[in-house]
């Protein structure tokens, strides 16, 4: 069911200034430099079955819904070490190993008041995703002025995760993969 996870499809808005929120900062398009760029690959059908790649196209992570286990989606890393887990049976509920423990994804991703942008809560600290024009951007949600970490984006079929060096030192690779499969998956995930 895609109407209580805002972020599965989108397009370009008519936003054409600034973000939607106001206070938070226009995704900036020029931070290709010193960014981590995964890409989401071999999609079998879909994200929930696909490999992240990194830099020069080398394999980083699995994302494996088997149906041997069905109602599961499995992160591995490139050693077979399963490094987070996404349970879709009864409340869908998320876990990532020595960094979020098991918790519904709506807590994970928890929906604003005013249904407008996800707030992820990764070791105490909130970050927000919200959506700008055909991007989704995470921002830091503590000062007072949001600094961009990473953004989201699917043209043509393609899903790509940027990250900053800020992101991937604070911890936030997997939670943000974590993030983009939910948001990506077209599953219920409130």
């Amino acid at each position: 069911m895609h109407g209580s996870n805002p972020y599965y499809t989108w397009t370009s808005s008519d936003n054409a200034g600034g973000s939607a929120y106001g206070a938070l900062p226009s995704a900036n398009p020029g931070m290709s430099s010193n960014l981590l760029t995964l890409v989401f690959t071999s999609m079998n059908p879909n994200i929930l079955s696909s490999t992240v790649v990194g830099p020069n196209n080398d394999p980083c992570y699995y994302v494996i819904t088997d149906s041997s286990l069905p109602g599961y989606t499995v992160f591995k890393g490139t050693d077979d070490r399963s490094v987070a887990l996404i349970d879709w049976t009864r409340q869908c509920q998320v876990e990532i190993r020595d960094i979020v423990r098991k918790q519904a994804a709506s807590s994970f991703l928890s929906l604003s008041s005013d249904r407008q942008y996800r707030i992820m809560t990764v070791a105490g600290q909130k970050y927000m995703w919200a959506p700008h024009k055909n991007l989704i951007c995470l921002y830091t949600n503590n000062t007072p002025t949001p600094v961009q970490l990473a953004q989201l984006s699917k043209v043509q079929g393609i899903i790509k995760l940027e990250l900053t060096a800020s992101a991937v030192q604070a911890g936030l690779v997997l939670p943000c993969l974590a993030a983009a499969v939910l948001l990506q998956s077209g599953q219920r995930i409130d």
